[in-house]
């Protein structure tokens, strides 16, 4: 004797199929945007999703957002509308930057660019205490496949030398994120997998330099500009450029310089 046995769409078995996948690869650049999508269902069932992320100290960044699933049981967060939690309307990447931390006044921190950020989305029953469908983790690096990071100690010059794969020659830029001492080097190397040299540059408070500087030393950058334009992988062609956090310090430092090195913008 056989039986056969047929499953409608409400049935809770179905759910067992729930698939939550990050769009368009779980693997991409820190800087990239991503979207979620969830499948697998029932029609109008009440989601959470959550994003969770441990920093280099181990403070955990999360964020939360309520959705209702469509008539195909799916809910894609690219044309889906949040319905509360961290962030309400359409937002692709509101799982992201809507993440806070559980240890207040924190930011989040980042401390080596070799390895990437860890997001784990899950997505969890609305309506039934939270129980974990499904999740994925979204592997977001900072270096791009034969990306060079070279540690910078040339005479009294401090930081990190990040040079992007191919024959080269490439444009270079400086990069200030701070001067409050610390290298930070995430956004050196993203600006490096687009095609420039860069070098994340410490001004105090790093290796052997000096704690509290008495002056602001200019000729520190100067020597920062010449020994970049001596190096083979940057073009001769194309300006040194510097970057910084602090908007006061860029249009200081270029003012300055330019007219001290021949070739920087």
């Amino acid at each position: 004797m056989s039986f056969c046995v047929a499953f409608t769409s409400q049935s809770p078995l179905l759910e067992m199929t729930v698939r939550l996948r990050i769009l368009p690869a779980v693997r991409c650049l820190f800087d990239k945007t991503v979207h979620v999508k969830v499948e697998g269902l029932s029609p109008h069932k009440p989601l959470i999703l959550r994003s969770e992320v441990v920093d280099d100290r181990g403070i955990i960044f999360k964020a939360t957002a309520q959705y209702r699933a469509d008539e195909r049981g799916c809910v894609d967060v690219s044309r889906a509308a949040s319905l509360g939690g961290s962030y309400t309307g359409v937002e692709p990447m509101g799982l992201f930057w809507s993440m806070l931390p559980e240890t207040p006044h924190h930011k989040l921190l980042k401390k080596t660019v070799l390895t990437p950020m860890q997001v784990e989305i899950s997505a969890m029953d609305g309506g039934n205490g939270g129980e974990v469908l499904a999740s994925e983790i979204n592997y977001r690096e900072f270096m791009v496949e034969g990306m060079k990071r070279i540690p910078l100690k040339e005479g009294r010059l401090r930081g990190v030398l990040f040079v992007p794969p191919g024959p080269g020659p490439f444009p270079a830029i400086v990069d200030l994120y701070t001067l409050g001492g610390r290298l930070t080097e995430p956004r050196a190397s993203l600006l490096a997998s687009k095609g420039f040299v860069v070098m994340a540059l410490a001004y105090h408070s790093y290796e052997d330099l000096p704690k509290n500087p008495e002056y602001f030393d200019l000729e520190y950058y100067e020597e920062a500009i010449k020994y970049l334009l001596s190096l083979p992988e940057v073009s001769r062609t194309n300006c040194v450029k510097i970057s910084s956090f602090q908007n006061n310090i860029f249009c200081g430092l270029n003012l300055l310089l330019g007219y001290c090195v021949s070739g920087i913008n």
